[in-house]
């Protein structure tokens, strides 16, 4: 797996994210009685960083080796047996990682505000 240390993983299940959704189109469009909320993020909000994503299933016992990014892309493309999709569904993908991946480390992702779209979704804040 890629060592990405400037990631944050704020994924959330997709069954979480719609009853989010849900909630909060049930809800009064205001916050703590005035302010009006036009956007919400459905994100989790409690970010981890990616390494600690990596530590975390390793410690759940799935084994892999953590790898640089430019290593990791450089087997995806160029090893035969990670090109086979029957086999390795993510080598369907491999174009976007090698976009992703190269802009990933020209520039920061945004982190995006989640507490009134949690104040207004006990699922999302829960999360």
């Amino acid at each position: 797996m890629p060592n990405a240390y400037s990631l944050n993983v704020d994924w959330i299940p997709v069954d979480v994210a719609s009853q989010s959704i849900v909630d909060i189109s049930l809800s009064a469009p205001f916050v703590n009685g005035g302010d009006y909320v036009r956007v919400n993020h459905i994100l989790n909000p409690k970010h981890v960083t990616w390494n600690e994503f990596l530590k975390s299933l390793q410690q759940s016992g799935i084994d892999f080796k953590i790898v640089s990014i430019k290593e990791w892309l450089n087997t995806l493309l160029n090893t035969p047996e990670y090109q086979n999709v029957d086999k390795n569904p993510v080598a369907a993908l491999s174009g976007f990682f090698e976009k992703a991946m190269s802009e990933s480390l020209e520039k920061h992702e945004p982190l995006f505000e989640t507490q009134k779209s949690s104040s207004r979704s006990l699922t999302l804040s829960n999360c």
